[in-house]
């Protein structure tokens, strides 16, 4: 209940909040502006809700014991900017550069986290093709 309820200070840490902040104004008002309301609010709760039991199930496929859990603003966040992918003119390229990022940071910190991000962009972009579709 407590990570639901503040998740977007889990970190608790000022760079990372401020990262968030302003990643959220762009994709999300970004997403809020070119797809509307519903399409935001599935495509950040879908992500920030089933990134991380997807990346838990991929790890104990592996055998992995997963030692972090994630209900984190920033899954929202690249959620949402997954679901951006669809609609911007260039979406192929930031679909490229959100995963790059995703797995460079995933690498360069050591944490598994890495990969709730990099399921949220993909969560987010199905959630948008979904929605696209009907």
């Amino acid at each position: 209940v407590h990570a639901l309820a503040f998740s977007p200070f889990l970190h608790w840490n000022v760079v990372h909040l401020l990262t968030n902040a302003v990643l959220a104004v762009f994709f999300i008002g970004l997403l809020e502006y070119l797809g509307g309301s519903l399409l935001t609010v599935s495509a950040y709760c879908a992500a920030m809700w089933l990134a991380n039991p997807m990346s838990c199930v991929v790890f104990r496929l592996g055998a992995h014991a997963v030692t972090e859990l994630d209900v984190g603003a920033s899954l929202g966040i690249l959620g949402c900017a997954g679901a951006l992918v669809p609609i911007v003119r260039h979406g192929r390229l930031l679909i490229a550069g959100l995963l790059v990022a995703a797995l460079l940071s995933a690498w360069l910190s050591h944490a598994e986290l890495g990969l709730n991000h990099v399921f949220a962009v993909l969560i987010g972009w199905a959630v948008a093709r979904g929605l696209l579709r009907n």
